[in-house]
């Protein structure tokens, strides 16, 4: 794909894009050689109900009510389908069975094939629930507790009296979100895509556990720092800098509001913002960010351009199709450090 920006590039377009993105960058800081094995061996995600929950939040407050109900869907409520007369096990199935003159004998599959043939108007729990999903092919299902937590998630973000000015109906409405950018840095592809690009800045949603049952206040300064969301905060303004200039060139693809990259670029830089949501407990918003004059911010952008260069110089030694060993010293140990432990 060629370099641009580009505004309506489908999520999983952007992710088949062969270039360094923001955890690409992450993680090439931290260790090279763990980045390229775990390129060459992905293992399963182990957090998917963690993940699943923030993809939502994320649906809901950057593209909206009726987007998230497009891509997301409610587990069906098994107690009110029992309540309404549905029959769910096998025992339920045998009563039944009795209670109207038919033999109990057989598998499951069988009472239920039993049962339509004496009143095909009886509902079965199973057939009801294969159904709802059938109904919602496609989507990814959420339990009540986790539709819940996104509900409340846009409602409480609607409702701060910051948040909310910039907010229609729990959804950022002044901006794009999902705004893809693919470029270049001294021969390296790059990319980044924005879960907001607003006029004055930069929006990046998180949902958050505080950790260690640490106050929002301490904790979320810990999951920056933990998670490396300084570094890929450093890259997405990196990039923000290369997309004013594809701008510039006439390099953008896709719809967007007249006079909106005007505004986006009409400044020497954007402001960083961090909206981290909270996912246990209330459903807190927290506003956190860098200003562009922040030393932090300084040093996570130097980071981000030292993980590009350490990946271009394994790929121009070692290449792409060979693992990436490690360079550690030999380092003494001496009494203190073992008598720590």
């Amino acid at each position: 794909m060629k370099p641009g920006i580009y505004t309506q590039l489908p999520e999983a377009d952007y992710h088949a894009v062969d270039a360094r993105g923001s955890t690409d960058i992450k993680d090439l800081y931290a260790d090279t050689t763990e980045w390229k094995y775990r390129m060459d061996h992905p293992e399963e995600d182990k957090d998917t109900a963690a993940k699943l929950l923030g993809s939502a939040i994320h649906a809901r407050v950057l593209e909206g009510e009726d987007a998230f109900h497009a891509g997301y869907y409610l587990a069906l409520d098994k107690a009110a389908a029992i309540a309404k007369g549905a029959l769910n096990t096998s025992e339920d199935l045998k009563v039944w069975l009795r209670q109207n003159g038919e033999t109990v004998s057989g598998k499951k599959s069988e009472l239920v094939e039993r049962i339509h043939a004496a009143d095909p108007e009886v509902l079965i729990l199973d057939e009801i629930i294969e159904a709802h999903a059938k109904a919602n092919d496609g989507k990814e299902l959420l339990t009540q507790v986790q539709w819940d937590k996104v509900v409340a998630g846009a409602e409480w973000c609607q409702a701060d009296t910051m948040i909310g000015k910039f907010m229609k109906n729990g959804t950022f409405n002044l901006g794009l979100s999902e705004v893809s950018v693919i470029a270049d840095h001294d021969g390296v592809p790059v990319k980044a895509r924005y879960d907001h690009l607003a006029n004055h800045g930069i929006i990046d949603v998180k949902s958050f556990s505080p950790f260690l049952n640490k106050e929002p206040i301490y904790a979320i300064p810990y999951a920056i720092k933990k998670m490396g969301y300084d570094l890929q905060a450093g890259h997405y303004i990196n990039m923000w800098h290369k997309a004013k200039a594809l701008w510039d060139a006439g390099q953008v693809f896709g719809d967007y509001p007249e006079g909106y990259f005007e505004k986006v670029f009409a400044r020497d830089q954007p402001t960083w913002i961090w909206l981290f949501i909270k996912t246990v407990g209330a459903p807190q918003p927290y506003v956190r960010g860098f200003s562009p004059e922040s030393t932090a911010l300084a040093y996570s952008k130097r980071n981000a351009e030292e993980a590009i260069t350490f990946y271009r110089q394994k790929m121009k030694r070692l290449g792409p199709d060979v693992p990436w060993p490690p360079e550690n010293k030999i380092i003494e140990l001496g009494d203190e450090e073992l008598l720590r432990y």
